[in-house]
């Protein structure tokens, strides 16, 4: 079972792609907009300054508000699709799964039903962030985190 704890989450400067997606239309989003998205920070000679990350605006598994990004140590004024954006300093619920992605949704229950019985409560999107390339990673081996905003 993951494991969930409350930790301050740093801000950040990310260069991102947004859009709307389905839940079954997710990883193919994923697939393309991260690989324009690592495409355009080799061509620009970024690196990243931490991992890739998903902010879920919302949580309706028909149309998901989302953005896809990465941190930068830098800021830059991306292009196209590509946009600048950034991630909150904040206290967070969050947790950690070893697996595919498909099992996050349970993890995402598990997290907020961790938080209704510690009495927190959310303040903002859910994110997750993937510490290595789901792209390149078998599902088993693919490390997930995720946390939510906490109301102070």
């Amino acid at each position: 079972m993951d494991v969930c704890s409350i930790q301050q989450v740093h801000a950040g400067i990310t260069l991102a792609v947004r859009g709307r997606v389905t839940e079954a239309g997710l990883p193919a989003f994923m697939n393309e907009k991260m690989t324009l998205l690592m495409g355009y920070l080799r061509e620009k000679g970024i690196r990243p300054a931490g991992f890739t990350y998903i902010c879920f605006n919302n949580m309706d598994l028909n149309d998901w508000e989302i953005e896809a990004g990465v941190p930068v140590a830098k800021p830059d004024g991306g292009e196209g699709e590509i946009v600048p954006s950034s991630l909150p300093a904040c206290l967070a619920a969050t947790t950690m799964h070893l697996g595919g992605s498909s099992g996050m949704k349970n993890v995402y229950w598990r997290l907020k039903s961790w938080m209704a019985e510690n009495n927190y409560e959310e303040q903002g999107p859910m994110y997750e962030i993937c510490l290595n390339d789901p792209r390149f990673t078998p599902p088993e081996e693919t490390y997930w985190g995720m946390w939510i905003p906490l109301k102070s």
